[in-house]
């Protein structure tokens, strides 16, 4: 004997309705539950993710810092060894000066070969009542050399004659 059961249906519709509720309950249950357990592995997902974003972020920022700080570091080198090479052209040009007025001090007759003494001869050139004065003496130099004591005693004769009154009715012969 063999009995096959092809669907059990309750006899009372009333039971039947109450089955029929019941179940479609539980998958409506189920369904939420699968559902909800969903919701729940995506948010988890989302976390994850912002938190690698988050991570990855933050690491990039680290980076940047890290960069920046060598490319100052780079630049403050870069700016101390400008400044050390306009230092050191700066003492260069001050030694260089100082030997050029060492020479015009021990000799004065090559301040009139140096370009400022040319530039203000041509300036007092342009002015009528201008004089430019030279002088050849060194403050230096020994003044009572035999040339320059007799250049000078030349130079007083001279000034000299010409500050004496000359005779009234007298021949002179030049």
């Amino acid at each position: 004997m063999s009995l096959t059961v092809q669907s059990v249906d309750a006899v009372d519709p009333e039971i039947a309705e109450a089955m029929r509720r019941r179940e479609s309950a539980r998958i409506l249950e189920q369904t939420e539950s699968l559902n909800q357990k969903a919701r729940a592995a995506a948010a988890h997902a989302k976390l994850e993710a912002d938190e690698q974003i988050t991570l990855a972020e933050h690491e990039l920022e680290l980076k940047k810092y890290e960069l920046r700080g060598a490319e100052l570091q780079r630049e403050a080198i870069l700016a101390e060894k400008r400044t050390e090479a306009e230092l050191k052209r700066s003492r260069m040009k001050l030694a260089f000066e100082s030997e050029e007025l060492a020479l015009l001090k021990s000799s004065p007759e090559m301040l009139l070969l140096s370009p400022q003494a040319a530039r203000l001869a041509e300036a007092s050139q342009n002015l009528k009542n201008a004089r430019t004065i030279v002088s050849l003496w060194s403050p230096d130099a020994e003044r009572e050399s035999k040339l320059a004591g007799l250049f000078q005693r030349f130079l007083e004769l001279v000034v000299d004659q010409e500050r004496k009154p000359k005779p009234e009715g007298g021949s002179e012969s030049s």
